[in-house]
């Protein structure tokens, strides 16, 4: 990297899809890499699986049925969020295989995290949804705050005197009030 603005013909190590009809034909809007191995993902609704040990050869390729903008590369699957609000497993050892493919926003999906257990997906929709792998299910969905959008109450809790103070800490919430005690709340996780 240090030598990219001396000589830049010197830094390139590959440039991936060079050959023939062996590129994307969209924008490649996102990547995930595992071990020597990279996949991309694209706005031509493609999936490409690259060995990077066999000289960055193609070695398999998904047809999605929208465009695909983020990835998870796991060593028994490859998720794909794309621009039809669905979250689709691959197994990347077989074929690529398809798993499963479920609808899991109503907007598109922008951005995936997956590990053994969970795969979580954050969409346009403002929600972020953990799905969990082992029981096939959705574990939790969440409304996620933008940060341009006004401030909103979470929850509200009066009091009968003044409050002096308050601090959180993890899911604890302790206030001091003027009625001479401390009040502390566990907040749901």
């Amino acid at each position: 990297m240090r030598q990219l603005g001396v000589e830049p013909s010197r830094v390139l190590v590959k440039a991936l899809g060079t050959q023939k009809n062996s590129t994307h034909k969209g924008w490649v809007w996102s990547l995930a890499a595992l071990d020597h191995r990279v996949c991309s993902g694209s706005w031509d609704s493609t999936v490409k699986l690259w060995d990077m040990a066999a000289d960055g050869q193609q070695f398999g390729e998904i047809k999605a049925k929208a465009a695909v903008l983020c990835l998870s590369y796991q060593p028994d699957i490859l998720v794909t969020g794309t621009y039809d609000k669905k979250v689709t497993v691959y197994d990347p050892r077989v074929g690529p295989a398809l798993l499963k493919s479920r609808r899991l926003h109503s907007s598109a999906v922008l951005a995936l995290l997956a590990d053994d257990r969970h795969i979580i997906s954050g969409s346009e929709d403002h929600t972020l949804v953990v799905f969990d792998r082992r029981a096939n299910s959705v574990l939790q969905r969440l409304q996620v705050h933008v940060p341009t959008d006004p401030p909103r109450t979470i929850c509200t809790r009066s009091h009968d005197n003044v409050l002096n103070g308050i601090c959180a800490e993890g899911n604890l919430v302790v206030a001091a009030s003027g009625g001479l005690s401390l009040e502390v709340w566990r907040l749901q996780a």
